[in-house]
């Protein structure tokens, strides 16, 4: 990022991990270890893909119009996972999805967070988003205090719970396996993960970033 002039910071992708598990594992009868191997040679794969600028020439070749559109419609598909785990929206059989509770204290705990974080942003307040994540995540957790952890947990409050750890990945490092798998059935998850890990890392990331530098 400091050396591209490009402040943007890259996690691990965690989207992939439900297709790993619920459908190449769980499926498709597929071991851990040989889904694990088929990440690992598609993550070769994808390596020789971006050192010959094949990812490259696919995104520029996507027009801006579209990137611009993508990129909005991730936003409201964050913006409803993140107003459905608050209750604002609910399920409801006629209309598929209808206004929740806001007056509970988890919705209206969290309008609060988003017209603060709003008021920052037009206020131009640096850390603006972040503040309200805090706010919002201090008034949680001292309403789950005062009412007590089974009241606030009917709102989807809870509070933290032990500490900072590290995991030790010993258990899973280096059990890759090639065995007993057919090839045919090994060839389909790769190209399965390639497209998929390829779109969320190469596509969606790209589309996301691109309204930054959009005028």
């Amino acid at each position: 990022g400091f050396y591209a002039n490009l402040p943007f910071a890259l996690a691990s992708g965690m989207g992939i991990n439900a297709f790993f598990a619920f459908t190449v594992c769980k499926g498709m009868g597929i071991s851990w270890q040989v889904a694990l191997a088929a990440v690992f040679v598609e993550g070769l794969i994808f390596i020789a893909l971006t050192l010959s600028n094949v990812r490259e020439a696919v995104v520029n070749a996507i027009p801006v119009p579209i990137k611009v559109a993508v990129s909005a419609g991730i936003g409201l598909f964050i913006a409803f996972i993140g107003l459905a785990n608050a209750k604002i929206v609910v399920n409801h059989p006629a209309t598929l999805v209808t206004l929740g509770d806001i007056v509970s204290p988890g919705p209206a705990i969290c309008l609060v967070g988003v017209i603060i974080t709003a008021v920052l942003m037009l206020r131009k307040q640096k850390g603006a988003i972040l503040i309200g994540i805090l706010f919002s995540t201090f008034a949680a957790w001292g309403y789950a205090m005062y009412a007590g952890s089974a009241i606030a947990a009917k709102s989807m409050i809870f509070l933290p719970k032990g500490g900072i750890g590290v995991k030790s990945i010993m258990p899973i490092l280096g059990k890759i396996s090639f065995t007993g798998v057919h090839f045919w059935s090994f060839l389909s998850i790769i190209v399965t993960f390639r497209n998929n890990i390829r779109f969320i890392a190469s596509f969606s990331m790209n589309l996301k970033i691109t309204p930054v530098g959009i005028d």
